[in-house]
């Protein structure tokens, strides 16, 4: 059993007429006669006795736990069992709900359709209603959703769930009191159990006779469905309020993640996008946008569909909002969502420059489901030979052969692209540290004493001109940086020192060479220069980008 799947889920209501469970699925006979009600009391010794009291309490000491779960099926509970435990009083409504059984947990949340104080406007809808002939007219008070998980499912998931109940909970009040939309469909379920139990015992079956009648239930269907596959819900309640969720649990898996995606450190991965970065899109087929649209709803916002028709792997994120014209706090809030709901993945613009190197996540196994989509759209490459060719770092100016003609080069840049979709190829972008030089005679020094004056700085041997602003950078180095930088002093012009001072805050291994490029806007080359010139004292390291890398 996956437990990151609900086991069921079920539809309870209450009202004037009493508690009751309208829908389960999937639905299960109960088959252990050990687990009815009626072999779990005894209602002989006491006339007021309690129905949820065992024969013997001695003995349910020493016997084993009950299994409530059977080939990933719920069994062991009659409907009116379940009725009883899963509609709580009025004053616990509007508010989390989770109910823990052995090795199951019933998580929702029910919803108040109606107050006390809302009494005189359900009878006012009776009397305006005349679309709905219902045969009963009943007050719903309370509607329910509930879903029956693992009780060893991770509490994230739980929030998840339970905010699914509530969404579908509160869709159902609006449709109630604005149509009487669950009153219809609770009509409908009783009526098809009414037909269920005229007919011969070998003919009924009755979830799938109201699965056929009820919109409801075919939606509560869909919902399970799609927790269970592809974790991305949209249905639309009785036709008119759109429930769009998704379980990031779910769709990150599905894309590449094999970890829990926690908010506090997506919110963390979303603070690390820059301007610099750009998204790569999931889905690149020509029809894209057309798939895109499909998914969004009809009050989608412009800004989000012109983004992704915009969108390239080679256009900056800053780029795109002056093409698209929109503002760029904007396209980091769609970027987010997109993200959030697994349909894209941020990454640094395709370069020459870029270096990367094979993901340690890569499938290597020949018969990986990588291998075969990879031959089916690339059918003269071979996924491992590619592979192959970044187990060490490489530009991609170095794979991409010049001696190829264009089409060649091209493929090979979708290549590079699908890859990185897949998370199969990491970027390794270039930090740089200031690490002088340390040696034993410097070591055994108490102090190293320099001089400032009006006309620069002085120490034994060496001498700096400095500005006020340079002098207040040069102040915040160690005394054996300081050595360092005063040695250079006679090697150096003085306005690659200047340069290298004005630099100094980027070189602490927290901010890459296309960060500086960007927020300096100086040219990778000047940069490079800058590094060799002060190699004696300077330290370079590649590693993966916290934007580019996984978000949990």
């Amino acid at each position: 059993m996956n437990e990151y799947n609900p086991i069921s889920v079920i539809l309870i209501t209450s009202g004037s007429r009493g508690q009751r469970l309208l829908f389960r699925y999937p639905y299960e006979e109960i088959t252990d006669p050990d687990l009815t009600l009626s072999n779990t009391v005894d209602t002989t010794q006491d006339l007021y006795f309690n129905p949820y009291r065992l024969k013997n309490a001695e003995k349910s000491e020493t016997s084993t736990p009950k299994k409530y779960i059977k080939d990933n099926l719920l069994f062991g509970f009659t409907d009116s069992l379940l009725a009883t435990m899963l509609a709580p009083k009025l004053q616990l409504c509007d508010c989390n709900f989770e109910l823990t059984i052995e090795e199951i947990k019933f998580v929702g949340f029910p919803v108040l359709v109606t107050h006390d104080n809302e009494n005189g406007y359900f009878e006012e809808c009776l009397k305006v209603e005349h679309d709905n002939d219902l045969t009963e007219d009943v007050m719903i008070k309370m509607v329910h959703v509930v879903f029956v998980v693992s009780c060893h499912i991770d509490s994230r998931i739980v929030n998840h769930f339970q905010t699914i109940s509530r969404m579908v909970g509160k869709s159902l009040r609006h449709e109630e009191k604005r149509c009487r939309y669950l009153s219809s469909q609770r009509e409908v379920m009783i009526s098809q159990k009414d037909i269920s139990e005229k007919l011969p015992e070998c003919e009924q079956n009755l979830h799938e006779m109201i699965l056929k009648e009820s919109a409801l239930a075919t939606d509560l269907v869909d919902i399970f469905n799609s927790m269970s596959t592809t974790g991305i819900i949209k249905v639309a309640i009785n036709g008119w309020l759109n429930i769009n969720y998704c379980l990031p649990h779910k769709i990150h898996r599905l894309t590449g993640y094999q970890t829990m995606i926690d908010m506090n450190k997506f919110n963390k991965f979303i603070s690390n996008v820059k301007p610099y970065h750009t998204l790569l899109l999931t889905d690149e087929s020509e029809k894209r946008n057309e798939n895109f649209n499909k998914m969004l709803p009809h009050d989608a916002s412009p800004a989000l569909t012109r983004i992704i028709k915009l969108s390239n792997h080679i256009k900056s994120f800053q780029t795109l909002c002056q093409d698209a014209d929109i503002s760029l706090p904007q396209i980091f809030q769609v970027v987010a969502h997109l993200l959030y709901w697994g349909k894209c993945t941020v990454i640094y613009p395709l370069a020459e420059s870029n270096v990367y190197i094979v993901s340690e996540n890569a499938p290597t196994a020949i018969d990986s489901k990588y291998a075969e989509e990879f031959v089916q759209l690339f059918p003269k490459q071979s996924l491992h030979d590619v592979l192959a060719k970044f187990s060490f770092p490489v530009t991609l100016g170095e794979y991409r052969n010049a001696i190829y003609n264009i089409d060649e080069q091209v493929e090979q840049a979708h290549i590079v692209t699908w890859l990185l979709k897949h998370r199969l190829l990491k970027q390794l972008h270039t930090y740089v540290w200031i690490m002088p030089e340390v040696n034993s005679l410097e070591n055994e020094e108490k102090t190293f004493n320099y001089v400032f004056s009006n006309d620069g700085i002085f120490s034994n041997d060496s001498k700096l001109n400095l500005k006020t602003n340079e002098r207040r950078i040069f102040d915040k180095f160690s005394s054996h940086e300081r050595r360092s930088l005063l040695k250079m002093a006679s090697i150096v012009d003085r306005d690659d020192l200047s340069f290298f001072l004005n630099m100094s805050k980027y070189f602490r291994g927290e901010h890459h060479l296309e960060h500086i490029m960007y927020y300096e806007n100086v040219p990778r080359s000047k940069l490079l220069i800058l590094i060799d010139k002060f190699r004696s004292m300077l330290l370079t390291v590649q590693h993966e980008d916290a934007a580019t890398s996984r978000m949990a």
